[in-house]
């Protein structure tokens, strides 16, 4: 391939360039390994490019210090060595089988291109060679003195060829294309740009999923009818539900201890998972408060009543890693209150504690690393406050005792503690503050570094500043939804009444939903801090959860029921 073109991509605010070549060695491998030799030929010829790299270097460069050269010389036949170094491998091969008495393999090994490149660069040593192979085909063997330098052996002319091999060929992975097609299809999922396959086939060449989930990112609007419902069956009722990262999934948690995903456009169990087909289901030995997707989607941190908490692989549903006691008894009677966060790179997680701890836990360790004390109530809610500035994300906790704190990672010890009341009076211009209630939800604002909205068990959350403890806007059950309610919202509907959950439309932030004690869902919109429309949502006795699609307009709830009701726009 003369002059191979650079294709240029957009990387975030830059870019990086490839070069042609390696596209077309990318296709050469998979064609070799699929067995399409001829294909790959004829593609070698056309581009004059080769793979120009080995699966197994270690291997290769062991079979040249062996004098496996059967193995030796196929290796290589896809693989561009310098010139002096491809003309020594194929030399002392020749010497070899000349020694083994092999003078008619010898002789077709002579007619390889790099040893007649070798005729025209250096006729004397190529004559030696010729001369040497001639009195192997005619004798059986070599016969006469060592081709090799005075006092080198063998052994040490093999030594020398394996180096030159080994500083000239470079290895690579098996299966590369499929590899980046599988983590560029992994992203798409990720950004909302395609469904998780759960089964389905999807045509890369495309783009097309196949499904009508597969679809970019919809414009963020709050929901207001009704979409479908899970149902758990009964005896058992839901106690904390999330969707996967890229929306293939609704993860239920159980009273009953199990944990199980859902489809959540059909609200089935996802019997494409062989675990769940073949009943296998991921199971806690206590009910399960909390639930926590890895930010990637291939993992997923639950924790129950007893204080165990286990990480899963979605993908098999094996447990991969358990800590029997990870907290201690993870709500008070009555209270179930418990919270699990991942930190961005996956490498730990914490988890909130009825006895006002928040502790964090290494995945590779399998121990406690920290644990965080401060707090006089129980723990309800924590987070990683994600900060490009430095160099580890700060640990944020919602407690019973109405504040928040943000730790030290390193050093456990508190940084700031937020008062949602007392940052609101300073908000309203009040005296006098309210009274501090137990924070329900600590939500980090996405594309802010420390900006946080603070809901507690009040009828107004806040969006707050949490490194300089100021609140910035508020939201509040009182105020007058801008779209005139329903009927069903007008008649549930008590003005001032209690949040008892929150989440955020995603994947921009563009909402902020409040779920109010009067089983109503408040939608404010968060850029004028104004109450957009309110939402009925009356299944049940009490709702006590909702969770929000990353990529879609659907909103799940759940109460004493047994049953999660979604939601759409």
């Amino acid at each position: 391939m003369a002059a191979a073109p650079l294709i240029a991509s957009d990387i975030g605010i830059g870019s990086v360039e490839i070069d042609a070549s390696d596209v077309v060695r990318l296709v050469l491998q998979f064609l070799k390994e699929h067995g399409l030799s001829s294909s790959a030929a004829e593609l070698e010829r056309e581009s004059g490019v080769l793979v120009n790299a080995v699966e197994a270097k270690g291997r290769l460069v062991g079979d040249v210090r062996s004098g496996r050269w059967d193995a030796v010389l196929p290796a290589l036949a896809s693989v561009e060595l310098p010139a002096e170094a491809a003309a020594a491998v194929h030399e002392h091969a020749c010497y070899e089988l000349c020694d083994a008495g092999e003078g008619d393999v010898a002789r077709e090994l002579l007619r390889h291109k790099t040893l007649q490149k070798l005729r025209g660069a250096e006729p004397e040593r190529f004559l030696r060679l010729e001369r040497a192979v001639g009195r192997a085909a005619a004798t059986g063997g070599y016969g006469g003195e060592a081709p090799w330098p005075r006092g080198e052996t063998r052994e040490s002319r093999r030594a020398a060829v394996a180096d030159d091999v080994a500083g000239a060929v470079g290895a690579v992975a098996p299966g590369r294309l499929v590899s980046l097609l599988g983590m560029a299809l992994r992203w798409q999922a990720h950004c909302g740009d395609l469904r998780g396959s759960g089964g389905r086939r999807v045509d890369v060449f495309r783009g097309d999923a196949g499904d009508p989930l597969s679809r970019k990112s919809e414009e963020e609007r709050p929901p207001k009818r009704a979409a479908g419902a899970v149902r758990l069956g009964a005896g058992s009722k839901p106690l904390c539900c999330a969707f996967a990262p890229d929306g293939s999934a609704l993860i239920t948690g159980s009273s009953d201890g199990f944990v199980e995903l859902w489809d959540p456009a059909s609200c089935r169990l996802r019997t494409d998972l062989p675990y769940q087909r073949d009943d296998e289901l991921l199971m806690h030995d206590a009910p399960v408060l909390a639930l926590a997707p890895s930010l990637d989607g291939t993992a997923l941190a639950s924790g129950d009543r007893d204080g165990c908490l286990k990480v899963w692989r979605l993908a098999t549903g094996q447990c991969a890693r358990k800590f029997p006691k990870a907290q201690q008894q993870a709500a008070s009677a009555g209270a179930e209150e418990s919270a699990v966060a991942w930190s961005r790179d996956g490498s730990q997680l914490l988890t909130a504690s009825s006895d006002g701890a928040v502790r964090s836990h290494g995945l590779k360790s399998g121990r406690t690393l920290q644990q965080f004390r401060g707090h006089g109530g129980s723990v309800s809610a924590v987070a990683y406050l994600r900060s490009s500035g430095e160099s580890s994300d700060a640990v944020v906790s919602g407690s019973a005792d109405g504040t928040v704190r943000v730790w030290d990672p390193r050093s456990a010890e508190t940084v700031s503690t937020f008062s949602p009341p007392k940052a609101l009076a300073k908000l309203e211009r009040r005296a006098v503050a309210d009274k501090e209630r137990a924070v329900v939800a600590v939500l980090q604002q996405p594309g802010s570094e420390s900006k946080f909205f603070v809901v507690d068990k009040s009828p107004t959350a806040v969006l707050a500043d949490l490194r300089t403890g100021v609140a910035v806007a508020a939201f509040s059950s009182r105020d007058e939804p801008a779209k005139p309610p329903s009927e069903a919202a007008h008649a549930l509907r008590k003005p001032g009444c209690d949040f008892v959950a929150a989440a955020l439309s995603r994947p921009r932030g563009d909402y902020l939903y409040c779920l109010g004690e009067d089983k109503v869902l408040y939608c404010f919109h968060v850029q004028s801090a104004a109450l957009d429309r309110c939402c009925p949502i009356d299944d049940a006795k009490d709702v006590v959860g909702l969770a929000v699609h990353p990529h879609r307009n659907v909103v799940a709830s759940f109460g004493d029921g047994d049953k999660l009701l979604l939601w759409k726009s």
